[in-house]
């Protein structure tokens, strides 16, 4: 199926512009984009919209409504490859042995007095780094968890913090 096509079906089928009307239907014909979506092509581009646009297009014209259209068939491919990609990020981690760090897992470790190897990433404003280290568990008296660093005595970093966070019992 060509793209204007599909353009055109996806504005027929609920898609406006405004909101996300219509992008359900979207959602359940991407698919009929896999013949793009898959190539090596394609994935070289890692999403980048000004990429991965072009390639969608092939220098076909379109109304600015239609490119509109298309370019939410991009934003929810790139939803679903986000997912995936968590999801085997998440597998990987759990086939290696690690567990996924929850409160329960850190208020066990805190009355067993065991520490925590964490992997994490952590985002502040614009940067983000990834965490590898040992951690000791803390249970304050209100039951907050919080994770600090072996040496520290006062101050510990709150489990909302970390992100695709995973840690072993140490």
């Amino acid at each position: 199926m060509k793209v204007k096509e599909l353009a055109q079906l996806a504005i027929k089928n609920g898609y406006t512009g405004d909101t996300c009307k219509g992008w359900d239907w979207i959602r359940d014909n991407l698919e009929k984009l896999d013949h793009i979506f898959q190539t090596e092509e394609y994935k070289k581009c890692n999403g980048m919209k000004y990429k991965c646009m072009p390639l969608i297009l092939k220098g076909e014209e379109l109304s600015q409504e239609e490119e509109r259209a298309i370019s939410t068939f991009w934003y929810l491919n790139n939803q679903v490859e986000h997912e995936r990609k968590k999801e085997a990020y998440k597998n990987k981690m759990l086939a290696e042995g690690w567990i996924k760090l929850t409160e329960d897992v850190v208020k066990q470790a805190f009355s067993d007095k065991k520490k925590l190897q964490l992997n994490a990433k952590i985002s502040n404003d614009w940067i983000g780094f990834k965490i590898d280290e040992i951690y000791k568990p803390f249970v304050s008296s209100e039951g907050y968890c919080y994770l600090m660093k072996t040496k520290a005595r006062t101050r510990g970093t709150s489990l909302c913090k970390f992100e695709n966070a995973f840690c072993k019992v140490i």
